[in-house]
């Protein structure tokens, strides 16, 4: 099963890839050791970013391959640019944290497979590790991951220091692409600037890395309707009601309905 592939990794008392703040162990799964199943059908939950690490602990993505000549191939692709996120959700054998972008959590370092501690030694935030042998005849690579970015621009985020907020939160995003959460609060300041635009573009990949986070929907629905596309903001609230059950979406799927017909119709 795929989560043997992280006892490879993981201590028994680890906790287990999470999304938000829900953490489950991963010690119900140490009952045998088989190889992973390459896909298997999982339910996404919203990730808005990786909890805080604990000051001994690490955080990291990590994507596991069949081989090593496999593992070259996804570190070629990831220096000519490709997303670390992107490629683990779609190629890592280990589903559990393959749905989250390759997220392992927050984890102690001294308690990582040798193979994997030895891999970040010299390893900054951001960097990729090369390929690294693990159990079962695969390979793993990591990335390591700053949380404390995101608590320093959600802070700045709340007292109104944008300028703050974007600094943090751009590099965030610049490593973590699928923290919805993060690209949501940075939507809202560039809308706050009038950077329309760009905003949109924010909002969209929100929702693109978790489509069902509504409020990513609702915010891209209500720009939308701000700038007059009301074909655009239908639609995205129509798109949204297919993921979240929202009073909210549906009010505005319904103002954009109204708005829409009253400019087909010439009525006001």
């Amino acid at each position: 099963m795929a989560s043997a592939v992280l006892m490879a990794v993981l201590p028994l008392e680890f906790p287990a890839p999470c999304a938000l703040a829900h953490s489950r162990k991963v010690s119900h799964i140490k009952k045998k050791k088989t190889r992973p199943a390459t896909k298997a059908s999982q339910p996404r939950k919203p990730q808005a970013s990786p909890p805080a690490a604990l000051s001994n602990d690490i955080s990291l993505r990590m994507i596991i391959v069949s081989s090593k000549d496999r593992a070259e191939d996804i570190l070629g692709r990831i220096k000519k640019g490709g997303s670390f996120a992107r490629i683990a959700k779609a190629e890592s054998l280990d589903r559990m944290s393959g749905d989250k972008y390759g997220y392992l959590g927050a984890v102690k370092r001294d308690s990582l497979d040798k193979n994997v501690v030895n891999a970040l030694k010299g390893l900054k935030e951001g960097q990729v590790s090369g390929a690294i042998p693990l159990e079962y005849g695969l390979y793993g690579i990591v990335q390591e991951i700053d949380p404390a970015l995101y608590g320093k621009g959600e802070a700045a985020f709340r007292q109104g220091d944008y300028a703050s907020a974007s600094r943090y939160l751009g590099r965030y995003v610049d490593v973590n692409p699928d923290a919805s959460v993060s690209r949501i609060m940075l939507g809202k300041i560039l809308e706050s600037e009038k950077r329309f635009p760009e905003a949109l573009d924010m909002y969209k990949k929100a929702v693109e890395f978790h489509p069902e986070f509504g409020t990513g929907y609702l915010l891209l629905g209500r720009l939308y309707l701000k700038l007059g596309r009301y074909q655009e903001a239908l639609d995205t609230f129509s798109e949204g009601l297919k993921h979240s059950k929202s009073d909210l979406l549906e009010e505005g799927r319904v103002n954009a309905e109204i708005l829409l017909e009253g400019r087909k119709s010439g009525l006001h």
